[in-house]
């Protein structure tokens, strides 16, 4: 009986307060939600980033221009690339994001080494963190 009554009752979704169009946004970790109108455009833009990286990015300056006090939710795919050690270092400063709660890391085949993993598990410390994905597979990680 609730569903029938809610399905018929007009969605109208400027009329919700920023902080509830943010939990929805934050539910369905996508960017969809800012492109609905205005005043969620305004309100969620740059909440939810998916990049796909190649090769040739400069890992230090995408991280000095990355917003990083907005985001929530950040999955960067490096697969193949030539991150290693300093790269993986770069990566870690995604630990004073101060509104990042879910982050995925695909570095697969980046030869990222041990160092480069041990500047990545400080990403445990970050602030409102609750979910951390890291693909490490093919990076010499591991002893000998």
């Amino acid at each position: 009986i609730f569903f029938r009554s809610y399905f018929r009752a007009k969605m109208k979704l400027h009329e919700l307060p920023l902080d509830v169009l943010r939990c929805i946004s934050d539910f369905s970790g996508t960017a969809s939600c800012s492109h609905v109108c205005s005043l969620m455009w305004n309100g969620l833009q740059q909440r939810h980033l998916r990049y796909f990286i190649p090769d040739d990015c400069d890992v230090h300056q995408m991280m000095r221009n990355l917003h990083m006090r907005a985001m929530g939710t950040v999955y960067l795919n490096f697969m193949g690339s030539t991150l290693g050690v300093s790269g993986a270092q770069a990566l870690a400063g995604l630990k004073e994001a101060g509104a990042l709660h879910t982050l995925t890391l695909d570095l697969a085949g980046n030869n990222v080494g041990d160092s480069g993993v041990q500047a990545l598990a400080g990403l445990k410390e970050a602030a409102v963190l609750q979910t951390l994905s890291l693909y490490l597979a093919g990076n010499n990680v591991g002893g000998s």
